[in-house]
């Protein structure tokens, strides 16, 4: 029991970590401003096409031809493994700052696609199709990018002799936590997002 809490204790946030969540918050924020301006764009060629994108989408679905459960793994795991490596190089803090942006501007411009091509009924369909795997790589995604940051942006590699083996270990410990949690998103969004993304669909078509 104490070897778990001391496991835990380690993966806590420290206090120097508050000010990174905040500036990737405010980041992220931005991305998502950003996304709703281009998304509103969006002509009614371009919403027609994704309409109908969206209903063979749905089509494939319901023939239970749905994403691979590989491709719902490299979905889950593939910004927080380049989190990690962003976090091995001197220079990674520099891209894990405007990646916070890129990912809020994405998610929040397929939402905004998805309203333009499906009208208030496009939201439903957004949360049915992201909403699980955002509430489960979002929370990974800005806790091991404010543990990263500290190594990218001082330049320092995981060498015991300059004083980072607690960071090592705790970065270590956070990306097994988090590659827990991904997992359990895995099998959420496979079990579940098919049938909700169908679901949503349906009701407005």
């Amino acid at each position: 029991m104490r070897r778990v809490r001391r496991v835990f204790w380690m993966m806590r946030p420290p206090e120097v970590f508050r000010a990174d969540y905040l500036i990737l918050s405010l980041l992220f924020i931005l991305g998502v401003v950003g996304g709703q301006l281009v998304g509103g764009s969006i002509r009614s060629e371009e919403a027609a096409e994704l309409s109908g994108y969206l209903q063979s989408h749905s089509q494939a679905i319901s023939a239970r031809q749905g994403p691979s459960p590989a491709a719902v793994v490299f979905a889950y795991f593939r910004l927080p493994a380049l989190l990690i490596g962003l976090s091995l190089v001197p220079w990674g803090a520099w891209l894990i700052l405007p990646l916070a942006a890129a990912h809020g501007f994405l998610l929040s411009m397929t939402v905004r696609c998805m309203t333009a091509a499906l009208g208030r009924g496009g939201v439903s369909v957004a949360l049915a199709a992201l909403g699980i795997r955002c509430c489960f790589v979002l929370p990974c995604c800005f806790y091991l990018a404010s543990l990263a940051l500290p190594f990218s942006g001082k330049g320092r590699r995981f060498k015991p002799a300059s004083g980072n083996e607690e960071k090592r270990r705790r970065l270590i410990l956070s990306a097994v936590g988090c590659a827990a949690v991904l997992l359990l998103g895995c099998a959420a969004e496979i079990s579940l997002v098919p049938r909700l993304f169908a679901w949503a669909l349906g009701h407005i078509t």
